[in-house]
Parts: C-alpha cells; structure tokens; sequence
C-alpha cells in the first residue's frame, strides 16, 4: 500500500490538454487489461470519479475493496463504459 496524492479523474479531465488526457487514458486502459489479464475484476470502474486518481502524470486504481479473482467483470469494458456514458467527464452516477 502506498499513499497517492493526486486529483480525482473527473477534475483532471477538465484542466488536461488533449495530449495530457490521451496519455492517462491510455495508460489507464492498459492497467485494466492488465487486471483483466491476472483475473482481478476491481468491479467498481464504472464509476471511476471514485477508484481514479491521477499523480505526477499517472493514473492510480484505488480502492480495491470489492474486488474479486477470477470475474467475468472485465475492467476495460467498465471504464470504456464510464467514459463512453460521460461518467469520468461529469463525476455522476
């Protein structure tokens, strides 16, 4: 465990340029694919204003609490969802 002292995502999209956001995005997406990967379903991405922070450039997944092994929850699709649905742009649910 570490401490992470960033901003949420949903503040950050509103002052990132276009470069700066596309660079978190992906990262982001790659750490999900990663989960994906190990089987770890965090099953709470679809509302990334809560389990996103982003630090020195980086995007941080927090709160693992309800996580789970071997999900068929897969995080890409969640946080695609919240990005496709607004979720990260407006911070609501």
């Amino acid at each position: 465990m570490e401490l992470v002292s960033g901003v949420p995502i949903q503040d950050y999209v509103i002052t990132a340029s276009s470069a700066e956001l596309r660079v978190i995005l992906r990262d982001l997406l790659w750490q999900c694919r990663r989960l994906d990967s190990i089987g770890l379903a965090h099953n709470e991405l679809s509302r990334p204003e809560d389990h996103v922070i982003i630090s020195n450039g980086r995007a941080f997944i927090i709160d693992f609490e309800s996580a789970s092994l071997n999900s068929r929850v897969s995080n890409v699709a969640q946080i695609l969802n919240a990005l496709i649905m607004g979720r990260v742009y407006s911070g609501s649910c």
